[in-house]
């Protein structure tokens, strides 16, 4: 999924080890965006969720991803999920 998701857009990075600091990391980030900021990011993980992560599609997630990388070596087989 790395390229398929923009990380940067929708998510927070904190280091494992910073971890006591989330607190204030997630306050200090917070203070440095606008609301529409945070709303369009917001916004955009909820859309990629539902594109890629929502657990009821994992199927033909899959099938997608297979086909695509068979697409990309050459072979055109289709996958039929059941």
């Amino acid at each position: 999924m790395y390229n398929k998701i923009d990380w940067e857009k929708c998510s927070i990075h904190i280091p494992e080890g910073d971890a006591d600091k989330t607190g204030a990391i997630l306050e200090d980030w917070l203070s440095k965006h606008s609301d529409s900021e945070i709303l369009e990011r917001g916004m955009y993980g909820r859309e990629i969720w539902l594109r890629w992560l929502d657990s009821r599609k994992w199927n033909s997630l899959f099938a997608e991803a297979v086909e695509n990388h068979l697409i990309k070596i050459g072979n055109t087989t289709r996958i039929v999920i059941r």
